[in-house]
């Protein structure tokens, strides 16, 4: 702009102050006011002359050097343009005063009202306005009012022509001082109040634009609008246009004037932009921000979206409107599935970075946390950094805070610039995180709004880097606090958040009323929400699992546990794992929180991105595709937790093992469990929290039901959970605390070498359990009785005999893994590892019936009938070290078992003659002579040589204990009753029963009644093996046990039958002798003294 003289200058704020003039009055211009704004205009139409008359004027000479472009026919209108819009930083200065005086009467004489008139007439003809101009726009026909008028109600016009054109001469309002001070009439007490009198016309718009927000409400509308008409063309502004001449020549180069203003915008955080440069950007965008139609490329891009979703009426009754709130209603209306532009899309996303780039564009803001910025972060800085600052400062739990009323603010600013829709609005995470979307994003969601979202999931993964966790986690806490901040979330979840959680959208469409506790609130009901919300929670829940911050419910009722209990827990997901195991001293409001936050992960394994991180590589090659559910994957990974790969992932394995105790604090953490046995533990247990506690009361439940021949109880599901939890415990005491405080020393003491894990320590304690301490015995008495009732649950046979139970049990329905190892145990291609702990299992059960339960309900009745002194004896926590079973045995040899019991007792004797050590009390009483005389059969402990040792010594009178010699000779009585007890002679003999005893029945000894007549009678029908082991056991049969005395009547007839009856007659009668002598002396005595006392 042209420099004006002082008077000029004097004149026009003459005008401002109304001094010279009343405008705004009824009458018409008089003479006096057209002497104060500028000399009489001469009436003609300017575009009507076939060229400029001043370029043919020679005092304006320079104009052609000037404005090359130019040609003869070029009109003053094109002149002026050149002029006021050259690209030179102060255009028309070069001109001399002659020639400017020449400029500003040509255009004092256009913007007179027929000029105007005659300028407009051609473009815009057809306009309404043109016909009702002057009952529009009050007092038009006064000079510069008309394009006032025009300029004003550019929106309301209807042709391209006539638009183009009044925004093309809209201009001339920047020339004429006059014109301009009609834009800024209301301003007048806000110039002398600001101190904005001594400048140029246009300083004086930039002095008003400056203090903005410190103007009357009318000033700030006229400043506004003016602004407005600076926005088409960057040459309008000429204090921007000086200023930044060198960025625009170097940064903007090729851009149109109306681009340029967006161009500098993107490029202020380059290096090297002046400092000059820098503040007018400043003023440019703070205009931006209080009315977005400031920033003409959003107006032009975005019009048919604010007029169709209604922008402009349903946030303010103004004409003013700012950037947030048409920001905030065309975010809405695409959260809501209505389609917005692309090009109004993509300004959205540069006007929602230039509010997240600069704290200084939201006033508010600056208002309320101008003393916490102070506080906490740099005074200026650019680029987000100050408002992330101000992020990092909010979180509730810090000693040293944001203000409520900042936070509140920033909070708005948040919601308004909606950072997850696009990563590239807010700079901070754009800057600190392009590598991470580069090397883990797919390029495909690369500039999406997906983007977020992937950069979420990589949040302590390898390629996540410390500023782009830390930026993303500061964005992170807000949007856990607000539910309208997720759009994807958002959109799926709106109507389910309404139902479910009492939220209430208003008029704006954000929700109302403790926005914090609708994800929770989600969480809670995620089994009701359909398919695309409930996939929109889980993602949400996994991305925000492990942080407390990210849980504004945890957050608020935990903050005095969290620093009382884990102010030393701040890696990332402690402070999680530290509530969970303080679970029990957490204060009730804090332990709600943290008992249904743990509930909700036993169910979703992706709420523990350790494990899920961890344990991505073990998953993937032990983890069958099928079990693509979370929880499968959870039960996969703690099946294969000892598996050789996890010692290379050993924090798998530790993070399986937390999850594992963690659970044990309540049933209702392990999701599968909870699912299958809810009913049945408020049925039968309803007292049992602990997990421990109501898997033993449910085991017992089972347990009884299957000894009593009942219907279960217990569905087959939830006996498949007590399985798999029992198993567990088994697997290591650490699952089983009550074992592992009961039996604490004597895991020191007998089991320090032992390796945890796998179920070594459970079998050392079993194996040791003799010289276990009481209470410790108890609990291995527990877990054994079981295992052997259900052998499901015996972690180390089930790991031991895998592949055995996969090639000859692959089928187990109504029977146990056990029962059916039993019958394979011996064959050759048994595994040997196997075959020992199939053996070490038949000994536990030989110490006790309540150890075998098929044992048990076969023998039902003969126990309670037959056995019931030992019975009345046994302890619900102790063995009965085999007394029932030996009285079984006793009553089987005297044939008065029961055929299902019998049947059961064979069973027993069968396999006890084959293996030793299956009868304890023979393996107790003959342990000596075992080791003596049948070491080198010890060896073959599963062939019955170690028996039949002993039988041979029995006969060559070698040995010499008299109740292990008792022992044996039940052995050899037993298998009277059923040749089957003696597996060496029925294999030897075989043959021979097929052939000569076929038709015997089976049973009371009546099949060796056959063979042993068949001896007797034609010895040589018999085979030489057969022979030979009959002739020993005949010998055998002929001896007997010595009697056992239990009553007087059985010691009279044991010495009445006696050879030396005579010697114990002779005993009996010198001790009663002894005893009569004894009386006759001592009562004398006795009588003497009695009589003395009594004189």
């Amino acid at each position: 702009m042209f420099t004006i003289s002082v008077l000029a200058v004097f004149h026009i704020f003459c005008c401002f102050l109304g001094s010279a003039s009343s405008i705004g009055g009824e009458r018409d211009v008089g003479d006096a006011e057209i002497t104060v704004l500028g000399p009489s205009r001469d009436r003609r139409a300017a575009l009507a002359s076939s060229g400029s008359e001043l370029l043919g004027l020679q005092e304006c000479g320079q104009l052609r050097k000037m404005c090359p472009q130019l040609t003869p026919r070029s009109s003053d209108l094109d002149v002026l343009e050149c002029v006021h819009l050259s690209d030179q930083p102060d255009g028309g200065e070069e001109l001399n005063d002659q020639c400017r005086s020449k400029v500003w009467s040509l255009v004092t004489r256009l913007l007179d009202y027929k000029e105007t008139l005659s300028l407009l007439e051609p473009n815009c003809r057809t306009e309404k306005l043109m016909r009702d101009h002057v009952k529009s726009c009050p007092y038009v026909r006064r000079p510069e009012r008309l394009l006032k008028c025009f300029t004003e109600n550019i929106p309301s016009l209807d042709t391209r022509p006539c638009i183009d054109f009044v925004t093309r001469i809209s201009f001339l309002t920047f020339i004429d001082p006059n014109a301009m001070s009609l834009y800024i009439e209301d301003c007048k007490h806000d110039i002398l109040k600001m101190n904005c009198t001594s400048k140029s016309s246009d300083g004086a718009l930039t002095c008003l634009q400056n203090q903005l927000l410190n103007l009357t409400k009318p000033c700030q509308s006229e400043v506004l609008r003016l602004s407005e008409i600076q926005g088409e063309n960057v040459k309008l502004d000429r204090a921007l246009f000086r200023a930044c001449t060198d960025e625009r020549l170097r940064f903007c180069r090729d851009m149109s004037q109306g681009q340029t203003y967006e161009c500098l915008f993107q490029h202020k955080n380059e290096v090297g932009l002046s400092s000059e440069c820098l503040s007018e950007l400043l003023r440019r965008e703070k205009l931006i921000a209080q009315d977005y139609q400031v920033s003409r490329g959003l107006v032009r891009a975005c019009k048919e979206d604010i007029r169709s979703n209604r922008c402009r009426k349903s946030v303010s009754e103004d004409r003013d409107i700012r950037l947030a709130q048409i920001l905030t209603c065309l975010e809405n209306a695409t959260r809501y599935g209505i389609m917005v532009g692309a090009k109004c899309r993509d300004e959205m996303l540069a006007h929602r970075r230039l509010l997240l780039e600069d704290y200084r564009l939201s006033p508010e803001l600056v208002a309320q946390c101008s003393k916490d910025i102070s506080k906490f972060c740099k005074k200026v800085e650019l680029g987000g950094k100050t408002i992330h600052c101000l992020m990092d400062n909010a979180k509730i739990r810090r000693k040293n805070k944001i203000t409520p009323k900042c936070l509140f603010e920033l909070e708005k600013l948040i919601e308004k610039t909606d950072i997850i829709e696009d990563w590239r609005a807010d700079p901070v995470v754009w800057k600190s995180c392009q590598s991470v979307a580069v090397v883990g994003c797919s390029p495909s969601v690369l500039d999406n709004n997906k983007m977020m979202n992937c950069l979420f999931d990589k949040i302590g993964t390898e390629v996540m880097t410390k500023d782009c966790e830390n930026s993303l986690k500061q964005v992170q806490y807000f949007l856990a606090r607000n539910f309208k901040l997720d759009p994807f979330l958002f959109k799926a979840c709106r109507e389910p958040a309404v139902a479910f959680c009492g939220s209430k959208l208003d008029t704006g469409l954000s929700f109302q009323n403790k926005r914090s506790f609708v994800l929770p609130c989600l969480y809670s009901m995620i089994d009701e929400l359909d398919t695309a919300c409930r996939k929109e929670v889980r993602r949400v829940m996994r991305q925000r699992a492990l942080d407390v911050d990210m849980h504004p419910n945890i957050e608020t009722a935990c903050m005095e546990d969290l620093a009382s209990l884990c102010s030393d827990n701040t890696g990332r997901g402690q402070e999680v794992y530290c509530l969970q195991n303080n679970l029990e001293k957490l204060k009730s409001n804090c332990a709600m929180a943290v008992y249904n936050f743990t509930e909700l992960q036993a169910e979703f394994i992706e709420l523990n991105p350790i494990i899920t991180s961890s344990c991505k590589e073990v998953i993937s090659q032990l983890c069958r595709p099928e079990q693509s559910k979370t929880q499968d994957y959870l039960d996969c990974l703690i099946e294969k937790k000892n598996d050789p790969l996890m010692k290379v992932h050993f924090k798998c394995k530790a993070s399986i093992e937390h999850q594992q105790l963690i659970s044990l604090k309540d049933y209702h953490f392990t999701f599968k469990f909870k699912k299958a046995c809810k009913a049945y533990v408020s049925r039968f247990c309803p007292h049992a929290k602990e997990k421990a506690e109501v898997v033993r009361c449910l085991s017992e439940q089972i347990r009884n039901d299957t000894l009593q021949d009942q219907k279960q109880h217990v569905s087959k599901d939830c006996h498949q959970q007590l399985r798999i939890q029992l198993l567990q415990q088994r697997e290591t005491v650490e699952l089983n605390t009550k074992l592992k405080v009961d039996c604490s020393r004597d895991i020191v003491k007998f089991c320090t070498g032992v390796t945890p894990g796998n179920g070594r320590i459970l079998e050392c304690l079993v194996n040791n359990k003799r010289d276990l301490e009481d209470k410790c015995r108890r609990r291995i008495f527990f877990v054994e009785r079981q295992e052997l009732s259900d052998s499901f649950t015996d972690y180390t046979l089930m790991n031991a005999c895998k592949t055995m139970l996969d090639k000859y049990c692959p089928n187990l329905t109504n029977q146990q893994p056990l029962a059916c190892l039993k019958k394979y145990k011996y064959f050759e291609d048994f595994d040997f590892n196997c075959r020992e702990v199939v053996v070490r299992r038949m000994i536990e059960q030989s110490s006790d019936y309540r150890f075998d339960p098929n044992l048990q309900r076969s023998c039902r009745t003969d126990i309670s009938s037959l056995c019931l002194k030992v019975v009345a004896l046994q302890q619900d926590d102790k063995e009965l070290e085999g007394k029932v079973i030996n009285c079984l045995k006793v009553n089987f040899r005297q044939g008065k078992l029961t055929a299902v019991c019998e049947k059961q007792v064979v069973s027993l004797l069968k396999e006890a003659a084959l293996n030793y050590k299956l009868n304890p009390l023979l393996s107790h009483v003959c342990s000596t002579e075992i080791k003596t005389l049948c070491i080198n059969e010890n060896e073959k402990i599963d062939k019955g040589h170690v028996e039949e040792c002993l039988k041979e010594a029995l006969l060559n009178h070698q040995i010499n204990n008299d109740v292990c010699k008792d022992e044996i000779i039940e052995l050899v009585n037993e298998a009277k009753a059923d040749i089957s007890a003696d597996p060496l002679l029925y294999s030897a003999c075989s043959l021979d029963i097929e052939t000569l005893c076929t038709h015997i029945a089976i049973g009371a000894g009546r099949k060796l009644d056959c063979l042993i007549k068949t001896y007797e009678k034609e010895r040589a029908r018999l085979q030489y093996k057969c022979q030979t082991l009959l002739k020993e056991r005949i010998e055998m049969y002929k001896l007997q046990p010595q009697r056992r005395v239990e009553n007087l009547s059985e010691l009279y007839g044991t010495v009445s039958h006696s050879p030396a009856k005579k010697y114990f007659m002779v005993v009996a009668l010198t001790f009663i002798g002894m005893i009569f002598m004894t009386g006759m002396f001592c009562g004398r005595a006795l009588r003497r003294s009695v009589a003395i006392k009594n004189k």
